[in-house]
């Protein structure tokens, strides 16, 4: 034997490993976690999975061990922030029941906005998806985003007497929640032309007075119209 080297002879090979390649459940969310802060940054087409492993810190081949297409990373994420909403929406909707119309509008939006403005990600996503939506189809996860709608209109009408029109609650409900969408999934855009901080309080502020301002005029319109 030469001198330096050493003999592997009835040593087993060692297997190749490459940097992040781990199948466990936590590089799994690692994946998961860096995907929704890049999709929350890009419209689906425009993001990669190149994009999504320089964010996961790990390289490209490693996402392929858990996921085999980005549309399945995308409509997971879609999937689960989706159901996070439907359920605080069901949570927050019973905490406002039996308080005047206007006092449960303003503590909807002080529990709403304080969990969007503490993770704004997902209605980031949201707002980088919505006017790709012409062609539904090419957006995996299209349709948890359609039902989340639909979904959220269940707790509504039990914030309501029986006596309001569904119909009514139907379109206070989803004009609720496309304003949510704008001001908070867009809030670079309307903070900008208020000249302040979109992470500032003053914007947040800014946020629930405008919505109040809004929907609370519809909303007694509303409860008018049912008692007449």
């Amino acid at each position: 034997m030469e001198k330096g080297k050493s003999s592997n002879r009835g040593q087993p090979p060692k297997k190749a490993t490459k940097k992040g390649l781990s199948k466990g459940p936590r590089t799994r969310q690692r994946i998961l976690d860096a995907a929704r802060r890049v999709f929350a940054r890009h419209p689906y087409h425009a993001a990669s999975i190149r994009m999504i492993a320089s964010e996961a810190g790990m390289e490209h081949g490693a996402i392929r061990y858990h996921f085999a297409r980005k549309s399945e990373i995308f409509e997971e994420i879609v999937q689960v922030e989706c159901e996070k909403l439907y359920q605080n929406y069901r949570k927050w909707a019973k905490e406002t029941i039996g308080l005047r119309p206007e006092e449960g509008l303003s503590l909807l939006l002080d529990l709403a906005l304080e969990w969007h403005f503490s993770d704004p990600e997902p209605l980031h996503l949201i707002n980088q998806n919505i006017s790709q939506m012409d062609n539904p189809e090419n957006i995996p996860g299209y349709d948890h985003l359609i039902n989340i709608l639909i979904r959220t209109r269940e707790p509504a009408r039990k914030v309501f007497p029986a006596e309001v029109d569904s119909r009514d609650i139907e379109r206070f409900n989803d004009t609720f929640n496309a304003l949510i969408i704008n001001y908070v999934g867009a809030s670079s855009l309307q903070a900008g032309a208020l000249g302040i901080d979109p992470d500032s309080s003053e914007y947040r502020a800014w946020v629930k007075d405008t919505l109040m301002f809004i929907m609370v005029p519809v909303m007694n319109k509303m409860l008018e119209k049912a008692s007449s």
